[in-house]
């Protein structure tokens, strides 16, 4: 105790110590300034010291001329508020922890909500909006993957050439939810539009290949050399650079968009490349032996 008691004595004399100082430099600025110059400063010098004073002054008389007060003193707006017509009381819960984390806040609604299941309010608020949210994103998802493998059969009316494009992308979706948490970059609700977003983008560099190795030139097996290949290339290059400067935003949810993105069409750049002809050449070797 007593040691604590020297610390702080020393803490408050190095305080005063540097005021002192401090005023005496200002002293000796205010000597060495012109009449006018000074009495600005003094002004100013008074000015933000003592503006507040009047005000702080007033709180504190209309504080001491408090006195004991009931329910009924209470406004009306104010009480309605907080009792029902028919005398029940509002309540208001605070949680012990930091509820910002999603965990936490999950806990802390199960914990009120086996007491009170009707609660409401805040939190209550934010988490059942985030659920809304998550449960929109996951039927979009679906339903897009749906549609368009959907049309993939209506489209090249083979059994075979839609799977070529599926299968490369579900990989690059495997990829990107690695690199997700490798590189610490979880989901949020400002990045996680990004999935409908990449399908999109992924079947779509996926029929182009596809389109070149089945129905233009079925028999060159060098399909990184053609056209089609480098327009894939180029085209995920230049999406990655438009995309890839919101990492650079303040924002973080926009930052984190960012780099969803890139990662996510730089997997489909490499699946669309190197995974999908390799699964058509494997499996072309397939139907070439079982012919024999």
């Amino acid at each position: 105790m007593d040691k604590l008691e020297n610390q702080t004595k020393i803490t408050v004399t190095e305080e005063l110590s540097r005021m002192s100082q401090l005023l005496n430099q200002w002293l000796t600025i205010l000597n060495t300034d012109r009449r006018d110059e000074a009495k600005h400063r003094l002004s100013r010098f008074q000015k933000s010291l003592l503006e507040t004073f009047p005000f702080l002054l007033g709180t504190l008389k209309t504080a001491l001329l408090s006195e004991p007060f009931g329910k009924e003193d209470l406004p009306k707006d104010l009480f309605s508020r907080w009792v029902s017509t028919d005398d029940q009381y509002r309540i208001q819960i605070f949680a012990r922890e930091d509820i910002s984390k999603n965990d936490k806040l999950a806990r802390f609604i199960s914990d009120v909500r086996s007491v009170a299941p009707d609660a409401t309010s805040g939190p209550v608020f934010v988490y059942e909006a985030g659920n809304a949210i998550l449960d929109s994103f996951k039927q979009a998802f679906l339903l897009a993957f749906l549609f368009i493998t959907i049309l993939l059969f209506i489209i090249l009316r083979n059994p075979f050439d839609p799977l070529l494009v599926l299968i490369p992308l579900i990989v690059a979706g495997v990829f990107t939810g690695a690199f997700t948490i490798i590189l610490d970059i979880p989901f949020n609700f400002a990045n996680i539009i990004a999935l409908p977003l990449l399908l999109g983008l992924g079947v779509d560099n996926g029929i182009h290949m596809v389109y070149r190795m089945r129905y233009i030139n079925p028999n060159n097996q060098d399909f990184l050399q053609s056209s089609t290949a480098r327009g894939v290339f180029f085209s995920a290059i230049t999406t990655i650079l438009s995309f890839g400067a919101l990492i650079f935003l303040s924002h973080q949810g926009t930052s984190s968009l960012g780099r969803l993105l890139t990662l996510g069409i730089l997997s489909i750049m490499v699946t669309t490349l190197i995974i999908l002809p390799a699964f058509y050449t494997l499996l072309k070797f397939r139907q070439t032996e079982e012919r024999e």
